[in-house]
């Protein structure tokens, strides 16, 4: 079992980079979709705190692909994991969210 366990996390990871390295090269649709392979992942064997990494990844890609209610839904998403499980991440990304609905409602 434990050895099912580790090659889902080696399977994650290398969909994660992947979707990174497609990001980077600005191939959005590739990214999305390794990404969402990656979140997929996670969910199955539990790993929550990556779940949302991702899941906020995926919505900053969103976002920066022009997709801007999926990316938050992605986004509120990953909050709320984050929010769950006490993590650091989620006072940044709320804070994130925040000025981001502010800048969009400024003149």
């Amino acid at each position: 079992a434990s050895r099912a366990l580790g090659q889902l996390e080696i399977e994650a990871h290398a969909l994660k980079n992947l979707g990174m390295t497609h990001r980077a090269l600005g191939q959005f649709s590739q990214a999305t979709h390794y990404y969402q392979q990656a979140v997929g992942v996670h969910r199955q064997h539990g790993d929550r705190r990556e779940e949302a990494i991702i899941l906020r990844a995926l919505g900053e890609l969103l976002r920066e692909a022009g997709q801007p209610a999926p990316g938050d839904r992605s986004l509120h998403q990953a909050l709320n994991l984050f929010e769950a499980l006490g993590a650091p991440e989620a006072a940044e990304l709320r804070e994130q969210l925040a000025t981001d609905t502010q800048l969009a409602t400024d003149p």
